[in-house]
């Protein structure tokens, strides 16, 4: 009788404990999320900046995806906001990295001289024709919706204002990985 009250208590903790575990959101299931997005970019290659974009607030992965409110846009700055964060980019498939340099040079030395800009924009697009660079952020993920949200600023040159470039991506885990919402 005292073994099977053991038996029995330890079967009840041990049951607590993975259904625990699987709410827990991995740095596993981060990529998981990120390379369930890739595939579905137009762009091929998909350029993708090593550093980590800010994410969106954790309140945008409520229980209901018909109540999460519209994402709000960097309404102040018309330019992304990095983390000090960087992408392991072995874990990223099909992806070309773009490195923190390259993307200095391209979008954040904005010289205004006409010319510069146009030798830019040609180098951008000898090197990566018509193909946007991917800002994103790392995977911010609410355990009870099961709901992620990954925030995208597309960017190529010329960079114009105001065209959408920020997007916002949301995912849902189910058995089987992870389904765009």
């Amino acid at each position: 009788m005292k073994k099977t009250a053991i038996l029995l208590f330890l079967n009840i903790l041990l049951s607590c404990q993975n259904k625990e575990e699987s709410n827990l959101f991995t740095e596993d299931d981060a990529y998981s999320v990120v390379n369930t997005f890739i595939p579905d970019q137009k762009d091929k290659p998909v350029l993708w900046n090593e550093k980590q974009l800010v994410g969106s607030s954790i309140e945008y992965t409520i229980v209901s995806f018909d109540e999460i409110p519209v994402i709000p846009y960097y309404k102040e700055l018309p330019f992304p906001i990095f983390t000090k964060a960087y992408w392991k980019t072995e874990k990223l498939k099909n992806i070309v990295a773009f490195d923190s340099k390259e993307y200095d040079y391209f979008f954040a030395n904005e010289n205004s001289k006409q010319n510069e800009i146009d030798k830019k924009k040609k180098k951008w697009q000898t090197r990566f024709k018509d193909n946007y660079l991917y800002n994103v952020s790392y995977p911010i993920y609410n355990a009870n919706s099961k709901v992620a949200i990954l925030d995208v600023y597309f960017y190529k040159i010329p960079l114009y204002c105001g065209t959408g470039l920020h997007q916002t991506y949301f995912y849902k885990k189910t058995t089987t990985g992870w389904e765009k919402l």
